[in-house]
């Protein structure tokens, strides 16, 4: 018999993810991307991963005469003839670099200029990656015969741009995430067959290179879906793919025997809340019942009877929301809970959908009354990729500890 808790938990997956057809990660038509026309996907990700280079974006000229611009200083390199119908395969060596995504200039300018203000948007705000590289394109049949079509390997992208003639020239580039196969069709796969898509890997990736590793993948992945109906075009489309949330479903999935544990989920899914929260601490109460003397008080900046009640709840292990207006010093509670845990030898993770709100804390810890940034690991936008991580530990395991004095 499914519990109440069980039931809960499958309904939050159920939020979490979307495996409907609205979701790019599974109809890529929804996200308008482009397809790139004239270079194999192995050679696509060869170029992005193991040579760690740029590609960059050939744009069609408004008439028939073609100005293809050199990568560092935008000049005229050469003049050709194209035609709606010239291949690919004609075209000259003079393009190697380029990406070409068809003959539609006002379609690919938009495109692309979407791409570039979302992408910069999204990273600053909550420092995450929407721009992504599918590789192969796996082409299901719904029960009506409707074909969708989903990016199998997927890569995050930084896109930039720069002045040239009378517009830009666009660039791509790996960020530092991994490469990836795409969670939400690994899912949906699993959900409708029983059965597992073959593991990608990383290691071997690194081992024999984009090109031989992609290309024997893509053999096993053509294998696997043609026993159950399903198609394979091998293709390189760019497009906005996000999937921040799949982790907290791989969670769900993976520990759900732990979350089922913890008290408060279990508050939560039985609508028992009242009974699992304690008694508040009143601030009224803090000079007579939880008063600390000074020489164990950690906390690096000023705080009232609210803020200070707030900060004895959490250290007495109390759960709760912590709400106020603009101004009301939320942020500076958060950096006294966080010098107080520190003072007690714990670890404490602060987590923020919006980067602005994690920078807002850390701008109070690195105040010059204060100094706790070296204790502090930022792990969100440019900070977030393993090089960054790598670097910040290196330089804080390596830093000549200093004594304290109190004077």
């Amino acid at each position: 018999m499914i519990s109440e808790i069980d039931r809960k938990i499958k309904t939050w997956q159920d939020r979490i993810i979307d495996l409907s057809n609205r979701n790019p990660l599974l109809n890529r038509k929804i996200a308008k991307m482009l397809e790139v026309k004239n270079v194999q996907p192995e050679e696509v990700l060869h170029r992005l991963y193991d040579e760690e280079e740029d590609w960059f974006i050939w744009l069609p000229p408004e008439s028939l005469q073609v100005n293809i611009p050199l990568q560092e200083t935008c000049e005229i390199q050469n003049e050709l003839d194209f035609s709606e119908n010239d291949k690919m395969s004609d075209f000259p060596e003079t393009l190697s670099g380029y990406l070409f995504f068809g003959n539609d200039r006002k379609n690919i300018l938009t495109r692309l200029a979407t791409f570039y203000r979302d992408s910069h948007l999204a990273f600053e705000e909550r420092g995450i990656q929407i721009l992504r590289a599918g590789f192969g394109l796996v082409v299901r049949t719904d029960p009506s015969g409707q074909e969708f079509e989903s990016p199998l390997i997927i890569s995050p992208l930084e896109i930039d741009r720069k002045r040239c003639n009378d517009g830009y020239l666009y660039s791509i580039k790996l960020s530092d995430d991994d490469v990836v196969i795409n969670p939400a069709l690994r899912i949906e796969f699993n959900r409708q067959f029983k059965q597992e898509l073959p593991e990608f890997s990383i290691e071997q990736l690194d081992k024999v290179g984009a090109i031989a590793y992609l290309s024997a993948y893509f053999t096993q992945i053509e294998m696997t879906i043609e026993t159950v109906g399903w198609q394979f075009k091998r293709t390189t489309v760019i497009g906005k793919m996000q999937f921040a949330n799949l982790s907290i479903y791989e969670d769900l999935t993976t520990n759900a025997s732990a979350i089922k544990e913890s008290p408060i989920i279990q508050a939560i899914a039985t609508k028992q809340i009242d009974k699992w929260l304690q008694v508040e601490i009143n601030p009224d109460k803090l000079n007579t019942e939880i008063a600390r003397t000074p020489e164990k008080v950690f906390q690096v900046l000023d705080a009232d009877s609210s803020q200070q009640a707030a900060i004895e709840a959490a250290r007495a292990g109390q759960s709760f929301v912590l709400q106020g207006p603009p101004g009301t010093g939320k942020s500076q509670t958060i950096t006294n809970l966080i010098a107080e845990f520190l003072a007690d030898g714990k670890r404490v993770l602060l987590v923020s959908d919006k980067m602005a709100a994690l920078d807002v804390v850390y701008k109070r810890l690195q105040q010059e009354t204060v100094s706790l940034q070296d204790l502090c690991l930022e792990l969100h936008s440019a900070k977030a990729n393993k090089k960054a991580v790598l670097k910040e530990l290196q330089r804080c395991y390596e830093q000549n500890p200093t004594e304290f004095t109190d004077n």
